[in-house]
């Protein structure tokens, strides 16, 4: 069963929760991926790029959070999931829109986390590796330095009952994620060097 859904459109969603509902009566998890991500500097990026991006990512979350929340309530249990990045911990050049809308999700989660926690619903986040995807394609970063869809997704839909916060699909991936979340400011300028460094000797 699937529905086709705008994460932009309050109604979509709406649509959609209430279909899961009728079939399974009930939802005990929910993970928002839909995502924009654009490859321009600041400078070359309008205010209307930053606000577009923020909608579908930061805003989507908190749109299916509205939906699925009083439902995941009623039932006293409830995951919900939400897809972020490194690139949100760290930063990363040419890419400020969707790495701010990232990290806006990262707090998000550990907001509802903390608010909800005495209602047996928890918040976590999928920290997948940079991957091969069409809206990865954009990005001007040697492609060995990406990691297979398949492999992800698989690896991410092995680990999602995990009761960790940040959710990996592989231990190599999650120790990297400390390690973002220990030094990013450090990490980001590492991945963004590195990156400039291979494209200089292609």
């Amino acid at each position: 069963m699937y529905t086709l859904a705008d994460i932009c459109k309050e109604e979509d969603i709406h649509k959609g929760v209430l279909e899961t509902m009728k079939k399974f009566e009930r939802i005990d998890v929910a993970i928002q991926n839909a995502c924009l991500c654009t490859f321009d500097s600041e400078e070359e990026s309008d205010l209307s790029i930053y606000q577009k991006v923020m909608d579908i990512n930061y805003f989507g979350c908190l749109r299916l959070c509205k939906e699925v929340l009083p439902m995941m309530k009623k039932q006293n249990k409830g995951k919900i999931i939400f897809t972020s990045s490194g690139v949100g911990v760290t930063g990363f050049g040419n890419i400020s829109p969707y790495a701010s809308s990232k990290g806006a999700i990262e707090s998000l989660a550990k907001c509802l986390a903390i608010e909800n926690q005495d209602k047996n619903i928890s918040f976590h986040l999928f920290h997948p590796p940079l991957t091969k995807t069409n809206s990865s394609n954009g990005l001007k970063v040697p492609k060995e330095f990406m990691a297979s869809a398949e492999k992800v997704g698989m690896g991410l839909a092995k680990n999602i009952d995990s009761n960790k916060f940040v959710i990996c699909h592989s231990l190599s991936q999650s120790i990297q994620m400390k390690l973002c979340y220990r030094h990013p400011l450090y990490m980001g300028k590492m991945m963004w060097n590195m990156t400039n460094r291979k494209k200089e000797n292609i």
